[in-house]
């Protein structure tokens, strides 16, 4: 067991109504009596990290006695599945317990997942001591949290750490509050249930409420997933949840470190993390005490538990060292907008925490856009300057808005030089939509003699002109080439997002599971495809209704005709009518492997 040093300790439980109690703690003793429904209360003077000590409970009919206890620092980690994922599931074993040995004085209590109408008292659940045979079963996030930390302070090094794992996937926040707090700040609000039906509240009553009257170092939280389709409740909703908890664990300045929720493409009821993440941020700005670890640029946006989860512990105990324990060297933040001045066609863009700025690949800054006619935002590139970003704003309109990170899976490269990422911004006050950025990138052409080659923004082929003959279809998604998934070919065309001209003759497009590079050859353009993922694509170009296939000269060349003109595809695997495409030619790409198509005038 772990208690929280220097704080006033409250002991609690149950005795015959009027009964002596006493609590022994080495040469301490402080005694009371029940009250009129059998329950006392004892609160211990602070004592200084140390231990083991052995606690003695004493009543006129019962002694109980609690050995290798600990004074130390005590942090509530909480959320959903993200907080609740196991080292096992994102680490190799022989990894996990060699750091276990070097950890022996960090002790975990995991809280029984369970919901309630009404607060359950007392908890059936045992602290477990970090060895190289439990520490594959903790919280991952916490887990980490705790190693870095006594890395990262000398103040955290020597002491005691305990983690306490509240953790239930698919809830809601509203569950994790006390009842008291929800019928005196949201009644009528129409808050949801969570998963399995569980009612606001539930979490709290049966996994919150009988940790009381228990005192914590801080709180680290790790959700919103489930609140996604809320925005601007979510927030009222998280700066309620820290003030229900500061009241309940009777400390007014509990320091919380949040989870910025990260990149996720996927949209919950067509709104995606973006709008949780502005929510987030609102909080640790207006709220003292809160602290937001950014984690917009994980490497797999497709996956709702990213499995980089040392790195958010790592990211959080940033945080700890420099805001909890003084460490005031340590970089926690990445870059925050603070501001940008507009000097002609440019603006610039102001950050704190920003020495040392720079992109993670050495390229343009990515992920900014602005607003354009329409209300549309289209993408715009910018360069650092020492430690600001310009931007050219002549593709905005009218009031300059800007945006940054403003997707559910946006690509982003700008960091400071401790390597944290820039956090999402806007500068606009617009209403919340589903729409992020409306447009795509701008379509590249590319000429190779009598040859117009036209690749769109989702890295589909848009346009292939020979002379003034068209020969492909392009229409709406369900109606147009692309790259399509085994699994889910009814959405039609999955766009490759980040689209970029690497230079005059090589244009390249990917998103998480699938890539193409065009390069134009002399001759002709050559598209290699990859598949990143682990199943099927396929890869359409999809032709004009009266596009001829007149030739099948040899395994995977097709010669189409049409008004005259003809095109090789070399590389292909058929030529065939497709249902919503009409005539395609169509290559599979296998797991893990690439294919390489070759386009020229026949």
């Amino acid at each position: 067991m772990v208690i929280q040093r220097d704080a006033p300790i409250p002991v609690s439980g149950r005795a015959a109504a009027g009964a002596p109690v006493s609590i022994r703690v080495g040469g301490t003793v402080v005694t009371t009596q029940a009250n009129a429904v059998a329950a006392w209360l004892i609160e211990l003077p602070p004592m200084p990290a140390g231990g083991p000590w052995q606690v003695e409970v004493r009543s006129a009919s019962e002694v109980v006695t609690v050995t290798d206890v600990w004074i130390g620092d005590v942090w509530l980690c909480a959320g959903q599945s993200n907080m609740d994922w196991k080292l096992r599931q994102c680490q190799a074993t022989e990894i996990l317990k060699a750091r276990a040995a070097a950890h022996p004085s960090v002790r975990v209590l995991t809280v029984p997942k369970a919901g309630s109408d009404s607060p359950v008292e007392g908890l059936d659940a045992k602290w477990t001591v970090s060895t190289p045979e439990t520490v594959d079963g903790f919280s991952a996030v916490a887990t980490f949290f705790s190693q870095h930390l006594r890395a990262l302070s000398s103040a955290a090094a020597g002491i005691p750490i305990g983690l306490v794992d509240a953790s239930y996937g698919g809830t809601e926040i509203e569950a994790w509050m006390s009842p008291e707090f929800l019928s005196r700040e949201f009644a009528g609000e129409g808050l949801q249930p969570s998963r399995f039906d569980f009612n606001p509240s539930a979490m709290f009553n049966a996994m919150i409420a009988p940790l009381l009257p228990m005192r914590a170092r801080g709180a680290l939280w790790y959700q919103g997933e489930s609140n996604a389709n809320r925005p601007g409740q979510y927030a009222r909703l998280l700066e309620g949840l820290v003030r229900d908890w500061r009241h309940i664990f009777a400390s007014p300045e509990l320091p919380f470190l949040i989870v910025q929720l990260p990149n996720y493409a996927f949209p919950l009821e067509r709104l995606t993390f973006t709008w949780v993440r502005e929510d987030e941020a609102a909080v640790a700005r207006k709220v003292p005490g809160v602290h937001l670890a950014v984690t917009i640029d994980g490497p797999d946006g497709h996956d709702l538990h990213p499995h980089e989860k040392e790195e958010i512990g790592r990211r959080l105990a940033l945080l700890a060292a420099r805001h909890c324990y003084g460490e005031g060297d340590v970089v926690a933040s990445g870059p925050v907008y603070t501001g940008h001045e507009i000097d002609g066609d440019t603006a610039r863009i102001h950050f704190d925490s920003a020495a040392g700025l720079k992109t993670t690949d050495g390229g343009p800054v990515a992920g900014f856009a602005l607003e354009a006619e329409g209300g549309i935002y289209l993408y715009a590139l910018g360069a650092i300057d020492g430690n600001t970003v310009v931007l050219d704003t002549r593709k905005a309109a009218g009031a300059l808005c800007i945006r940054y990170a403003w997707e559910g899976d946006p690509r982003v490269n700008l960091v400071n030089g401790a390597g944290l990422p820039a956090a999402p911004f806007r500068t606009d006050n617009n209403p919340v939509s589903p729409v992020e950025i409306a447009t795509l990138p701008p379509a590249h052409q590319v000429e190779i003699g009598d040859m117009l080659v036209t690749v769109d923004g989702d890295g589909s082929l848009r346009s292939l002109l020979l002379g003034a003959t068209e020969f492909l279809r392009f229409g709406p998604p369900l109606a147009r080439g692309g790259v399509y998934y085994y699994l889910f070919e009814l959405f039609g065309a999955m766009p490759l997002f980040h689209t970029v001209k690497e230079g005059p003759r090589v244009i390249s497009a990917e998103n998480f599971s699938a890539s193409a590079r065009y390069v134009f050859e002399n001759t002709g353009v050559r598209c290699t495809l990859f598949n990143k993922g682990s199943e099927h694509i396929f890869y359409r170009i999809a032709l004009l209704n009266d596009v001829e296939g007149v030739e099948l000269d040899k395994p995977g060349s097709v010669v189409v005709q049409r008004e005259g003109r003809r095109l090789r595809f070399e590389g292909v695997d058929q030529l065939r009518r497709h249902d919503a495409l009409g005539a395609v030619v169509e290559v599979e790409v296998l797991p893990a492997q690439s294919r390489a198509v070759f386009i020229r005038q026949a």
